[in-house]
């Protein structure tokens, strides 16, 4: 399971921010940057209900897409130092000693034609296929001393042309993409805890 997990993330990486792909991203949710936070906390964290989608069929690896997603947002979540550590609980078996417990949800729905995947790697990449995916994740987080129950919510869509042929922009890209990374991160946990946060600038306008 854990060597699916990490195939999981190495695809994304590949396909999303590596592999020679370049994207347009449109985002919708609130721009915080977490700034001097008080505390660092101590996580549990879950997938439950996570479903993604490639042009209508259902992904088998779907909780392990759900999975990488959660990890990318809990990894810039210790780089501000808002999280101390974090222990991943499958089916949402808690144990208590923490002092969060964070359930991941949502879905990701991608578009491309198959043809054009098929045709790209005939070619070796040279010719461009695109992908089309939305995001659409909610946190929920409980205070395990308090039970209180806070919740924070993203929207945010990749628009990718992937080609050998952008392989020199690769720096560029990985660079613009953990950027995108943090500012998601900062988006959820800011949206549960203002007081760790400021504002960069306003809502984005839906899409």
């Amino acid at each position: 399971m854990r060597f699916l997990l990490i195939a999981v993330m190495a695809w994304q990486a590949i396909t999303f921010s590596g592999c020679a792909a370049t994207y347009t991203r449109e985002e919708d949710f609130p721009k915080f940057e977490i700034s001097s936070p008080e505390h660092s906390y101590d996580i549990e964290t879950a997938v439950t209900d996570f479903k993604a989608h490639l042009d209508g069929g259902k992904m088998a690896t779907s909780h392990f897409f759900g999975r990488a997603e959660q990890s990318s947002i809990v990894n810039q979540w210790k780089s501000a130092g808002v999280v101390d550590r974090e222990a991943f609980q499958k089916g949402e078996t808690w144990s208590g000693n923490a002092d969060y417990e964070i359930v991941l949800t949502g879905s990701q729905q991608g578009k491309s034609s198959v043809g054009m995947q098929v045709l790209s790697g005939l070619t070796l990449m040279i010719i461009p296929y695109s992908v089309d995916q939305t995001y659409d994740i909610t946190i929920k987080r409980r205070d395990v001393k308090t039970g209180e129950v806070k919740t924070a919510s993203a929207k945010y869509r990749y628009y990718q042309l992937v080609s050998i042929l952008h392989l020199p922009f690769f720096p560029f890209i990985l660079g613009s993409e953990m950027k995108a990374d943090k500012r998601l991160a900062a988006s959820l946990w800011c949206q549960m805890s203002p007081d760790d946060c400021e504002s960069k600038a306003p809502p984005s306008a839906s899409w």
